[in-house]
């Protein structure tokens, strides 16, 4: 399974800028000589040094953006709503994963910073109301992580019955020239 791992992940990885694929292939057959060699964690080491390297080359975006039922636990941890209607002053709860974001290390501990902006649309895309730095996402961690999760609660009280668009924008407060925007269309009945 790992082998296969690798080999995707050689292949994907030499999708990314010409100059550094090659870097990104080689650590993926540093990774697969030393998975033959039986050294399973020196293998999974270098793949993640080399997704770090991805990360770090990649543009902040947002992988996943969903409505879910309640507040997920954890990365990949949260149950999907199986619509995008919500009743009049129904809470929504939103699942994010954004990807290369900054991750600034000082001494041991690494941090990031993003900021959030929402911005309430009519279907026609007219903005009807919305709010910048709604909120902030801060995180710190021993580890560079790329299993990165946020949990995202909107309150529409007194909002009528109508279709709308949420417009959610993250921005990486760690690097001002990076910001990833997520359109999520609902209704209220």
């Amino acid at each position: 399974m790992l082998r296969k791992f690798v080999l995707a992940a050689a292949i994907g990885f030499s999708l990314l800028q010409p100059a550094f694929a090659g870097d990104l292939v080689n650590t993926a057959s540093e990774a697969e000589a030393a998975l033959d060699a039986g050294k399973s964690t020196e293998a999974v080491q270098l793949m993640r040094e080399g997704l770090i390297e991805a990360w770090k080359a990649a543009p902040l975006s947002i992988d996943k953006a969903l409505f879910v039922k309640e507040r997920a636990a954890g990365f990949g941890l949260y149950e999907p709503r199986p619509d995008a209607v919500f009743a009049q002053g129904e809470t929504i709860l939103l699942y994010l994963e954004p990807i290369g974001f900054t991750w600034k290390q000082e001494n041991d501990i690494y941090r990031s910073d993003i900021a959030v902006d929402f911005e309430l649309l009519s279907p026609d895309g007219d903005i009807l109301a919305g709010k910048r730095d709604f909120g902030e996402f801060k995180f710190a961690s021993h580890a560079f992580n790329t299993e990165y999760m946020a949990n995202m609660t909107v309150n529409l009280t007194g909002a009528p019955k109508a279709k709308y668009m949420l417009l959610i924008t993250l921005r990486d407060q760690l690097n001002s020239d990076q910001s990833a925007s997520v359109q999520l269309p609902f209704e209220i009945r």
